[in-house]
């Protein structure tokens, strides 16, 4: 069992009367349990010490996300290297990777005052698109067209040999947690987060044996493009970049890690997406 946090950072959409509700109760109930609290300035919370959500990554324990998974995608990406684990409240109607709703929040935080949790660890991606831009990914990087109707031509590179040349709407790389993400709904299968691994899935290629494949997590995947004025990269389906050669896909040094009670990744998966 982790030990019991001290400091607990907060943090939320700012476009929902609804998450902000939230949040001041998350902070409320975390000072009647002793624990000190420190919440994204963006959130605009009174009487609470706030600071920019990355310094909040590194003055936290833990950080309560108000959301949904974009929330929770958002956080672990600006906050990746100091690897604090997330307790996601779900307000969205998905919620895949949070773990509590609303109405569960006074439970939550008395379990994690009393260290009654366990954490999950998953692994990302360390995503570097020309010389300047490197970033970590939980779910997925996408080359994909900034045209929409009009294909990329992309090559394919794993370890320095070309796999696949294709003509495509675009190609994405994935963790296995993203495979129920994106990746799925472009035919990509689904993956337990346990197993080390890299999703490769096609989008709407014109070729039929371009298919998904699963690589190890310790290889290189490199991107080309024929035309690379006409794609667009994209970093967790949030942050848009022009795309410059090159793209590459590496384990990232960082790991997601997640606060969880008493659910499990099957019991969520068939709840969500096989129930």
């Amino acid at each position: 069992m982790p030990r019991a946090p001290r400091t607990v950072g907060v943090t939320g959409r700012t476009d929902l009367d609804r998450a902000l509700e939230v949040a001041r109760l998350v902070c409320r109930l975390c000072r009647e349990h002793g624990l000190e609290v420190i919440a994204d300035e963006t959130l605009g919370l009174e009487r609470v010490e706030a600071t920019d959500l990355r310094s909040l990554g590194e003055l936290s324990d833990v950080i309560v996300t108000v959301g949904g998974d974009g929330t929770i995608l958002r956080v672990s990406r600006l906050t990746s290297e100091h690897e604090v684990p997330l307790l996601g409240v779900n307000l969205g109607k998905f919620g895949f990777l949070t773990e509590v709703s609303e109405r569960e929040v006074p439970e939550a935080i008395r379990r994690l005052a009393e260290g009654d949790f366990t954490v999950e660890e998953r692994d990302k991606l360390l995503v570097e698109v020309g010389e300047e831009e490197r970033e970590d990914v939980l779910n997925e990087v996408t080359v994909t067209t900034s045209r929409p109707a009009k294909m990329i031509q992309y090559g394919l590179i794993i370890d320095g040999f070309e796999v696949e040349r294709a003509w495509a709407d675009g190609v994405l790389v994935s963790t296995p947690t993203g495979s129920t993400a994106y990746s799925l709904s472009a035919g990509g299968p689904i993956v337990e987060p346990s197993v080390e691994c890299m999703i490769i899935t096609p989008l709407n290629p014109f070729k039929l044996e371009a298919r998904p494949m699963v690589v190890s997590l310790n290889r290189r995947v490199e991107i080309e493009v024929h035309d690379p004025e006409r794609a667009e990269v994209v970093l967790d389906g949030q942050k848009y970049l022009p795309f410059r050669e090159p793209v590459v896909v590496t384990r990232s040094a960082h790991r997601a890690r997640f606060v969880r009670f008493d659910s499990s990744y099957f019991e969520r998966l068939r709840e969500k997406f096989l129930g």
